[in-house]
């Protein structure tokens, strides 16, 4: 008999401390299956926005904000390795979504149905033409609405039948999805407080932020996404609103200063082209015809138009405040130019291939040998004054040119989208929108992280 009571009181003591622990383990199951949820969302939006980056960017158009997701490096991979890496993603987005406890799929469901129709929101408030990115964002919505979506065929026969159709970027992605999955777990297991936690994704007319920048001789002009033009004086270290957002600035992408007169010159969303005096007060057509400008370039004594055939032009000024454009032959370009600078000297660019270029006086094009080996540029900036010369490379790193060792040197910097050339100093957009103002004393170089655009605009 006491052998049967003692062993009850055992069993009741298994009762009351066996499930507290197990549910205690199970609270840190659920969260942990919910920051797997959060990551693998996460990673679709950062490769959807890699993808609509590289779209705007092939039309012409300005970038779309972004949301605050883990960093990938995709620089390497091309359009359509790419395309094929959202594909995979929302594969695994739906494997785990399938294989997740109900209860946390429900949880998480109205969350980031949520948030996914308003990141599909920026797009439409841009004005983003509907295209694959669009596709695959309802799709996404489509697993976190109902479980699953319909998957391309062509690309499920070509990963399931043709063992060799998995490249390397896919055997990367299974084994660091595998690894952060670990991770998770570890991280939860160790902290039993811990709470999973969403990322930041990007939603309608949440912050102002910068567009386009662009330097001449000592001033900063920036583009705000709504519309309104900063103006940074190196010297002095102050910003100032130059431009209210009008009908006109609100569509622009690109903006820049002309020498000589001081004219400010743009180009807008569908390639055209629109001149202002330094004030900004009226801005006028100067468009040109039947062609879509990708992007402006500004020399001491030159101002040049790349369109989206690669043809150059030149602009002339008529004396009535409206720039007339001709066609540019000077330059003897056996490949297409995919980025020019005009230095007080010579003429830089980078073809299609990524390779550097330089012309000197005879307008005569050669590629350079003094680049760094494995390293393909996408974009190069030169100093109108003083000729010195950056090139970025397709991981966003920044380089110098040093004439004397005819060598080029990575910045240690932060990964940037675009470079502003000053006379006195460097400012670059990195790719978190934020700026970076580029310092040098002596032999000494660093790079200064600036105010956000919310505090520039709030101190202004």
């Amino acid at each position: 008999m006491s052998r049967y009571n003692n062993s009850r009181n055992q069993d009741s003591m298994m009762d009351w401390t066996g499930p507290v622990q197990t549910q205690s383990q199970k609270q840190r199951s659920m969260e942990a299956s919910k920051e797997r949820i959060y990551k693998i969302h996460g990673n679709v939006i950062n490769i959807l926005e890699e993808l609509e980056e590289r779209t705007q960017r092939s039309r012409g158009k300005k970038p779309l904000p972004k949301s605050k997701t883990d960093y990938y490096d995709h620089s390497e991979k091309d359009d359509e390795t790419v395309d094929e890496v959202v594909q995979g993603q929302l594969i695994t987005f739906q494997s785990i979504i399938k294989t997740c406890d109900p209860r946390v799929k429900q949880s998480v469901k109205d969350e980031l149905e949520k948030k996914t129709k308003k990141w599909m929101e920026v797009r439409r408030q841009e004005g983003a033409d509907r295209d694959d990115i669009d596709r695959y964002a309802h799709m996404m919505l489509d697993i976190i609405t109902h479980g699953q979506t319909s998957h391309s065929k062509d690309f499920l026969k070509s990963k399931s039948v043709n063992h060799d159709a998995f490249t390397h970027e896919d055997v990367q992605t299974i084994i660091t999805a595998s690894h952060k999955s670990a991770a998770v777990d570890r991280e939860f297991q160790r902290d039993p407080n811990r709470k999973a936690k969403p990322y930041e994704i990007r939603s309608p007319g949440k912050d102002t932020r910068f567009i386009n920048i662009s330097g001449f001789n000592q001033r900063l002009l920036a583009l705000m996404s709504d519309g309104k033009v900063l103006s940074f004086e190196d010297e002095s270290e102050k910003w100032k609103i130059v431009l209210q957002e009008n009908e006109h600035t609100i569509r622009l992408t690109q903006i820049y200063e002309m020498p000589g007169d001081h004219k400010v010159i743009a180009v807008d969303d569908n390639g055209g082209i629109l001149n202002s005096d330094r004030t900004l007060k009226t801005w006028r057509d100067n468009s040109i015809p039947e062609r879509a400008v990708l992007r402006i370039v500004v020399g001491c004594e030159q101002v040049l138009a790349i369109d989206e055939k690669s043809d150059i032009w030149q602009a002339e000024d008529t004396g009535d405040g409206l720039l007339k454009w001709n066609v540019f032959t000077a330059f003897q370009v056996s490949r297409k130019l995919i980025s020019l600078a005009i230095g007080k000297y010579e003429s830089w660019a980078i073809n299609d291939e990524g390779r550097i270029c330089r012309s000197d006086t005879t307008n005569s094009w050669t590629t350079i040998t003094s680049q760094p080996d494995g390293k393909n540029f996408s974009d190069i900036y030169c100093n109108a004054i003083n000729n010195q010369v950056w090139v970025r490379d397709e991981s966003g790193n920044a380089y110098l040119y040093n004439k004397v060792y005819n060598t080029w040197t990575m910045e240690k910097g932060p990964k940037i989208q675009t470079l502003a050339i000053l006379n006195g100093s460097v400012i670059g957009l990195d790719k978190n929108n934020d700026l970076w103002h580029r310092k040098s004393s002596g032999i000494e170089v660093h790079w200064d992280r600036m105010d956000s655009a919310k505090d520039i605009l709030e101190s202004v």
